[in-house]
């Protein structure tokens, strides 16, 4: 089973990725998380991957600067080296990248580097259960 069928059996074929300009303010950032009930997004400029924000990257922001946040914009927080997974790439190897990087969100990205979806530990896990128990 690749990440292609994970995207597949995700987005039933709409194919669409939700995602944020690194200048947007980091409340518009957890409005769409919120909005889409997703725990992190990726930061896109220019057609280009650039970062990932996620929920946690907002609460421990909070926690150290909770008056300053309504200000800030994503790019202060995201994550800006993204490891990345390619819809070919077998499960077996997403999975202990994940494992290993500490990872529970990939963007997933084509030959051109354009993100075309985004997976979780939790849409790999369930993947890799049901090919086991087939």
């Amino acid at each position: 089973m690749t990440v292609r069928s994970v995207l597949d059996a995700k987005t039933k074929g709409t194919g669409e990725v939700v995602s944020i300009r690194p200048d947007a303010l980091v409340t518009e950032a957890a409005q769409l998380l919120a909005r889409h009930r997703i725990g992190a997004v990726p930061v896109i400029e220019a057609g280009h991957l650039v970062g990932i924000l996620s929920e946690r990257d907002i609460v421990r922001a909070l926690a150290h600067s909770p008056e300053s946040l309504g200000k800030t914009r994503v790019r202060a927080l995201m994550t800006p080296e993204v490891f990345v997974a390619r819809e070919t790439d077998a499960l077996d190897a997403v999975l202990e990248l994940m494992s290993t990087k500490r990872i529970r969100h990939l963007p997933v990205v084509d030959r051109d580097g354009v993100v075309i979806g985004i997976v979780t530990l939790g849409d790999v896990a369930w993947a890799r259960e049901r090919e086991l128990e087939s």
